[in-house]
């Protein structure tokens, strides 16, 4: 998170329930969304998603996943897609974004944890 703090080009996002901080998410666009193969004129990548262990399997990221779309029409009404990669190996947020609505673009790349699969839904 600390590398998005004061880039024009790394919006931070929190996830709030209430007033409590159960995660966050980093947005990403212009010329560093290239590393997963996605247009910088149109795209907006997800990064870092992440959801505190003490508060996972409790919706928090398929709600957050769901807003999401609306909220980065409204900051970045340039873009036409969000895009992410996960691990191949991350089965439930493989299912997970299936589930709100992501296809995996065929696109491949290779992250710390190995092979990862980029997708993408259209805003």
């Amino acid at each position: 998170m600390a590398i998005a703090i004061g880039n024009p080009d790394r919006l931070p996002v929190m996830i709030l329930a209430d007033t409590e901080l159960v995660g966050f998410l980093v947005l990403i666009k212009n010329e560093d969304v290239r590393e997963v193969g996605a247009d910088p004129a149109t795209a907006v990548l997800i990064r870092s998603l992440s959801i505190s262990e003490t508060q996972r399997g409790q919706g928090f990221a398929t709600q957050a996943l769901q807003l999401l779309p609306a909220f980065v029409r409204h900051h970045f009404p340039e873009a036409t897609t969000l895009t992410l990669s996960v691990d191949h190996g991350n089965f439930p947020a493989q299912k997970l974004y299936e589930k709100v609505g992501y296809t995996d673009t065929g696109r491949r790349r290779f992250g710390p944890y190995g092979e990862q699969y980029v997708l993408t839904q259209n805003l």
